[in-house]
């Protein structure tokens, strides 16, 4: 009697395991890695018809059917991250292209924790999740990052974005700041915007007045200098802007625009004006004094 109700405790409780397995989103599964290295599977959900394109009646009967789905490009690393897996005992994740129904490419990530046999054999229980939307956004953005790059590249002006609150922490900064300024991004991110490393310290006062500025207003526009990495003092037109993020927070979003050439052709042009007038002086005292010495004459 006791056995029989064992057996039915049994029974129910792997209806109930079925019952969650198959209202989990993506495929469970339950393989293992024999010695010699023989995979089987014991056991997988209904899923994997939708996510491989088999059912799981042939992924049971056939291991190798699995392994096929996986686009073929991908398939080395599956398999370099499974022995890695087997020969440390170490969680497996792996993420990459598999063929599903109707042979459309699909993403995949899977994750599992081995535990060893007493056979020496190896088991894996885990789960394989469809993340083709999410894998799809990230080269959309990866692309848009990488145009993006690809078009202030060569441009005059760094765009930058902040967090909202004084010091104003860097959070991105264009790669072309490297090339315009001799600036690496990688030291400026997490620092103050007008930071100690790169702000002309003759600009202090001015500095102060453009970010009470952006706080009183949420926007200011200054010209100022910074200093590149080789110790050269640089004019740029420092714009920015505090904009409301979607999580009810702020930021600042700017740019640096490279004046220097500008500036120094106007600074030349006061200086050529400036000897200019005072030749005028120079010339007209010296008229002054002709007509003087003339008059004196006659």
């Amino acid at each position: 009697c006791d056995i029989n109700k064992d057996h039915w405790v049994v029974v129910d409780n792997e209806g109930r395991l079925m019952s969650i397995m198959s209202c989990i989103t993506g495929v469970v599964c339950r393989k293992i890695v024999y010695p010699n290295g023989t995979v089987a599977y014991t056991y997988m959900s209904d899923a994997c018809e939708e996510l491989f394109g088999i059912t799981a009646q042939e992924a049971i009967r056939d291991a190798e059917s699995v392994l096929a789905r996986a686009v073929d490009e991908d398939r080395r690393s599956y398999l370099e991250a499974l022995e890695s897996s087997v020969k440390n005992l170490t969680p497996m994740s792996w993420v990459g292209r598999v063929r599903g129904a109707g042979d459309k490419v699909r993403w995949v990530h899977f994750q599992s924790q081995p535990r060893q046999l007493e056979n020496g054999a190896v088991a894996f229980e885990g789960i394989t999740l469809d993340i083709t939307e999410q894998k799809v956004a990230e080269i959309a953005l990866a692309k848009a990052n990488a145009r993006f790059d690809f078009l202030i590249e060569d441009s005059p002006t760094v765009v930058f974005s902040c967090s909202g609150t004084s010091p104003f922490n860097i959070e991105y900064v264009g790669q072309n700041v490297r090339t315009l300024f001799g600036l690496r991004p990688e030291d400026m991110v997490g620092k103050p915007l007008f930071g100690i490393g790169w702000v002309d310290p003759l600009d202090w006062d001015l500095i102060k007045v453009h970010e009470q500025r952006l706080v009183d207003h949420g926007s200011s526009v200054a010209q100022l200098r910074i200093v590149g990495a080789s110790g050269k003092s640089y004019w740029i037109r420092c714009e920015v802007h505090l904009v409301s993020r979607s999580d009810e927070t702020n930021e600042i979003i700017g740019s640096w625009t490279d004046v220097t050439d500008s500036r120094m052709t106007i600074e030349n042009l006061e200086s050529s004006e400036h000897r200019l007038r005072q030749l005028e002086s120079c010339v007209t005292g010296m008229l002054f004094r002709l007509r003087v010495a003339l008059g004196a004459r006659s």
